[in-house]
């Protein structure tokens, strides 16, 4: 049976149990970054979220329960720690940084996000945009961002104890619906998902300071429902050096000993692990070739060892 573990996000009433993340699939992640694209780079997070928990994104997962999942998966699958690495445009000095995952998760969890808004016979329901339209979002027109706002928020519509479910409608259907809503309802959703989002962002999810300058901020990431941000957060919570996740399946393969679909089907914390096992045994055998090298006569020209207690043949005698 394959190892899972256990996620709580808001959205959902139950935990959600998750699979862990093959190093193919990081590695594909990963890769996609260096085309800067950004479409490109959504597509692999919506099909890494399907692998790990599968339906989710149907089921109506939204932006901020996207950055808790994945922010479970890198804790569990690939660090418990977030290296990043900043450069001080003040001091033009570089710098690392390492955070705990943990922290992010626990701040994001706390965050609260539903509300609903009631017009006459009308009940609906609201979150913050959903995962799976983050794309409809990449260069948005101001004249759409009304409509598309409230089309990927809206979680239900109750009209009369007769409900309809957003997450089983397609987008183009849902942006139908939220054209024949009353004007003055829709204002009222409109100004209520932008309350959640100024209330929200007072969290912050990643702050960096320089240690060169005071109050120099390198890093101020809020918690938000906005597709930009979550997009430049995820950039920098995937933003690995592909070389070195190359590196580290070719020395597996090559040194370890591993088959290759192996390797590839394991998560990136279990090849370094693996490769640590490496390396220790490696230091203690040579650890032990060097003590026993220490044991061992002087070098010699390979002739025979002179008994001292011998007497030596002479011509004279």
């Amino acid at each position: 049976m394959a190892f899972t573990y256990r996620v709580k996000l808001a959205g959902f009433n139950n935990p959600l149990w998750a699979k862990e993340l093959p190093s193919k699939l990081y590695r594909d992640l990963v890769k996609s970054l260096y085309n800067n694209d950004d479409t490109l780079f959504l597509q692999h997070l919506e099909y890494i979220i399907e692998h790990i928990c599968p339906g989710i994104l149907e089921e109506g997962l939204n932006i901020i329960d996207k950055i808790a999942l994945l922010l479970y998966m890198r804790s569990i699958c690939i660090s418990p720690d977030l290296e990043l690495k900043a450069n001080c445009s003040n001091s033009k000095k570089s710098f690392e940084r390492k955070v705990k995952l943990e922290e992010m998760i626990s701040k994001i969890e706390s965050v609260k996000y539903h509300s609903s808004v009631t017009h006459d016979n009308i009940v609906v329901n609201h979150s913050v945009i959903k995962a799976k339209d983050e794309v409809y979002f990449l260069n948005i027109t101001q004249d759409l961002e009304f409509t598309y706002l409230l089309a990927s928020s809206i979680d239900n519509v109750i009209i009369n104890d007769k409900i309809l479910l957003f997450n089983k409608l397609s987008f183009e259907e849902r942006l139908k619906v939220v054209e024949n809503l009353p004007l003055i309802l829709s204002k009222k959703i409109y100004e209520s998902i932008i309350a959640i989002e100024t209330e929200i962002t007072k969290t912050k999810l990643l702050t960096i300071s320089s240690p060169y300058v005071k109050d120099t901020i390198i890093v101020d990431l809020p918690v938000s429902a906005s597709p930009k941000v979550s997009l430049e957060f995820c950039k920098l919570l995937f933003n690995d050096d592909l070389n070195n996740l190359y590196k580290m399946t070719f020395n597996l393969v090559n040194k370890g000993n591993f088959s290759a679909e192996y390797v590839d089907g394991i998560t990136p914390a279990e090849q370094l692990l693996y490769w640590s096992y490496f390396i220790q045994q490696a230091q203690k055998e040579q650890e032990a070739y060097d003590k026993a090298s220490k044991g061992k006569d002087a070098p010699s020209f390979g002739g025979p060892n002179l008994n001292s207690n011998k007497e030596s043949p002479s011509e004279f005698t």
